[in-house]
């Protein structure tokens, strides 16, 4: 936690806006409380909005203990290495940025000598974990839903485009280690079921996190092999799937269930994922 602040004008101000101000997050200690409740009515902040800010605040910071028991640090981005007339280069090979959390044991990055698993042009990396444990991870942009739009991005696809190619690359992934062939692209397999989430949110206000979900099984309701638990998140432009793998005899384990939910909390997409590094790495040095 956070050291104390001396009870001097100054520092307590500070305390006293960020509390007041959901747009400037602090993380405070059991110390702080009698030093910002003695400003409450004179810093232009009332006592509702204070303990409604108090609340947030330790909501979040509850998660985020919570998070550093369950989860490891946030999955990099893939990168490969480009050499050209530009010559040598480091970028992504996905071109919408994502950020999440992954169960603790997993590896942050994906090794470089692990190929993405391909299913008409969408990759899907891996991150590993040494028990069979893994997440899988894919982004992309968008395309109109009306047959006669226009994608505004090369290489955007429709939703459901993006989902059964999704399907496709973990199909190919699990074909691959275990050479045992799976239906996940037969119509049965393409309905999802939408799932919201509410997450506390050290800016503000607690946020929403829309997902689509499906649970991929090799032998459905058997404890045979792996399951997937797969995500779909998409907003107007942008669009992204990631998925967990469990060993089927694990998968209702009452801790590896409360480490994914966790960990899909944690999500974030493009604009959004950044601001979530952003205040991991500010988090991190408190």
């Amino acid at each position: 936690m956070a050291r104390g602040y001396e009870l001097n004008s100054k520092r307590n101000w500070s305390m006293l806006m960020r509390i007041c101000h959901p747009g400037k997050p602090f993380r405070f200690s059991s110390s702080h409380l009698f030093a910002v409740a003695a400003l409450v009515f004179t810093g232009g902040c009332g006592l509702e909005d204070y303990e409604k800010r108090m609340d947030e605040q330790k909501a979040y910071l509850q998660l985020f203990d919570e998070e550093n028991e369950l989860l490891g640090p946030p999955l990099d981005m893939p990168v490969r290495t480009i050499k050209d007339a530009k010559g040598i280069r480091a970028e992504s090979p996905l071109a919408v940025e994502f950020y999440l959390r992954p169960p603790k044991g997993i590896a942050s990055k994906f090794k470089t000598d692990d190929p993405p698993f391909m299913y008409e042009g969408v990759p899907v990396f891996r991150y590993q974990d040494p028990k069979g444990y893994n997440v899988l991870a894919t982004t992309g942009f968008v395309a109109p839903e009306k047959k006669d739009g226009k994608p505004t991005v090369k290489d955007a696809l429709k939703v459901k485009e993006f989902q059964q190619r999704v399907r496709g690359a973990l199909a190919d992934y699990y074909q691959k280690q275990t050479g045992r062939v799976v239906s996940w692209l037969s119509p049965e397999h393409e309905t999802t079921k939408p799932e919201i989430r509410t997450v506390p949110n050290p800016r503000g206000k607690p946020t929403q996190l829309v997902f689509q979900t499906q649970e991929l099984a090799e032998q459905p309701g058997k404890k045979v092999g792996s399951v997937f638990f797969l995500y779909f998140n998409s907003n107007a432009l942008q669009q992204g799937a990631f998925a967990y793998q469990v060993p089927a005899e694990l998968a209702d384990h009452a801790v590896v269930k409360r480490a994914i939910q966790l960990s899909v909390n944690s999500y974030g997409l493009g604009m959004e994922a950044a601001k979530k590094r952003a205040d991991y790495r500010r988090m991190r040095k408190m």
